[in-house]
């Protein structure tokens, strides 16, 4: 699901929120019930390029100091370095400036999501199109910004329309086109193409091609518009294009503008949930029979080793975090420990092994209600070793006949299979812990280990 958090409106595709018609109109900070990468262009913003002489280190503290001064910021801002180039003996940014509290209030919200939330700038996903010989115009609106990069300098223009009229919007892009052609053309630059980048377009494609022509005209460059439908806005009845969902198909975490932390926790979640038995969840009753338990554990086998296969990609992308952020070396180590406690449980439970036991065991009415793994937590002292890796299985008792006997065999019944499997099956009190509920009484939770990894110890 991508969400286009674009200055005063808010877009979403796919999902609930988008309904039938492909893409919706939200309020501002929803609650997403999925994962989703919010492309985001804060409602009061600046953009513009700045050269300073000494280290790029300084960049933030320089560029503020001479934004103030030059009045064109008061209140307190937070200013996004998009791209830095070393130019002589100094160097060259490309900025962005945001509201403080428009900033805390975004970050805020998207560490909150329940779900992965990774947070991006349309200007820096803009920007990253450019190349050599290729600019970029990031249609935002009414606002039209013209990035490129040649000699080794940043080039960035821009131009905004007084109203949404299609006549109006044609005129400015061409006035931009021709201020392109001229900066460009003084900067000795030729060869050029450009990708036309529409962040929200509504209206028929036909129109915004119109645009993008009015700029390839004036500017006399080949412009390839790349805004692709995404459906109806069925609050205005209109088409909306966008080229925002495509152009983050590639999103780097050096990209993400989560905090350190939080990006830390949206890349674990990313690459680590479903795969080994991280958030193996089965949820439902898994009283399945016959090729529906088969399915089932399959697919979990397929997940479990994809997460094997890319294990070294998602340690190698840690390693990106940790380098490209400021985030400190005990945030990078929980990450990769977690990473090896995850692969420890998926190479000590066959997923499709434990499946078939647990469903030998469920006969007779008992369902299990989900399956998820218990990282291993290391005990204080240097010689003693984590517990090994396990499993909580949660079930409940048959409802249809109460009987404390029948209750006895069936879950002596049910350990009893998962030991002829080669797993311990360790009782956990889930009763006290839910007092009070009229259902407590029929479940039941038992931590499940593999008997080899519990001898392995004691030898």
């Amino acid at each position: 699901m991508t969400v286009l958090a674009l200055g005063s409106e808010w877009l979403v595709t796919g999902g609930d929120h988008a309904g039938a018609h492909g893409v919706g109109m939200v309020a501002h900070y929803p609650a997403m019930q999925r994962s989703c990468t919010v492309v985001w262009h804060p409602e009061q913003c600046s953009i513009g390029v700045a050269t300073f002489e000494g280290d790029p280190r300084h960049a933030t503290t320089l560029l503020e100091r001479k934004l103030r001064s030059q009045g064109e910021i008061s209140a307190d801002v937070k200013i996004l370095i998009l791209q830095s180039l070393k130019v002589g003996r100094g160097y060259q940014v490309l900025y962005v400036t945001v509201p403080l509290d428009e900033w805390q209030h975004m970050l805020s919200w998207s560490a909150s999501q329940r779900h992965i939330c990774r947070l991006t700038l349309a200007a820096g996903m803009a920007f990253k199109q450019v190349d050599a010989g290729r600019a970029v115009v990031l249609q935002m609106g009414r606002h039209f910004h013209f990035f490129a990069r040649h000699d080794g300098q940043l080039v960035h223009l821009q131009a905004v329309s007084v109203d949404d009229a299609l006549a109006d919007l044609q005129a400015v892009a061409a006035m931009l086109g021709a201020q392109a052609r001229e900066d460009m053309t003084a900067r000795g630059c030729d060869q050029l193409s450009v990708i036309w980048l529409p962040a929200a377009f509504k209206g028929e494609g036909a129109e915004l091609d119109s645009i993008s022509s009015a700029f390839a005209d004036a500017a006399n460059v080949p412009v390839e518009q790349r805004g692709e439908r995404l459906g109806n806005l069925a609050s205005l009845a209109v088409p909306v294009y966008s080229a925002l969902p495509g152009v983050i198909q590639r999103i780097a975490p050096k990209d993400l503008l989560n905090q350190s932390d939080d990006r830390m926790h949206v890349l674990a979640r990313e690459y680590l949930p479903i795969g080994a038995m991280v958030a193996m969840a089965l949820a439902a009753a898994l009283s399945y029979v016959g090729y529906g338990w088969v399915a089932e554990a399959s697919a979990v086998r397929q997940q479990a080793l994809l997460l094997q296969a890319d294990e070294s990609g998602v340690r190698n992308s840690i390693a990106v975090v940790a380098r490209d952020t400021a985030v400190e070396r005990p945030a990078v180590n929980r990450q990769v420990e977690t990473l090896a406690s995850f692969s420890k449980v998926q190479r000590d439970h066959d997923p499709v092994h434990l499946l078939d036991a647990l469903k030998q065991g469920s006969q007779g009415g008992i369902r299990i209600l989900s399956v998820t793994s218990e990282l291993p937590v290391a005990t204080s002292g240097a010689s003693k070793q984590p517990p090994p890796p396990s499993v909580v299985v949660d079930g409940t008792l048959p409802d249809n006949v109460i009987n404390s006997d029948l209750d006895t065999r069936s879950l002596s019944t049910f350990v009893k299979t998962l030991e002829n499997h080669g797993y311990t099956a360790e009782p956990i009190d889930v009763r006290s812990a839910s007092a009070g509920h009229g259902a407590s009484t029929r479940l039941f939770s038992y931590r499940v280990t593999r008997i080899e990894s519990v001898e392995g110890r004691k030898s």
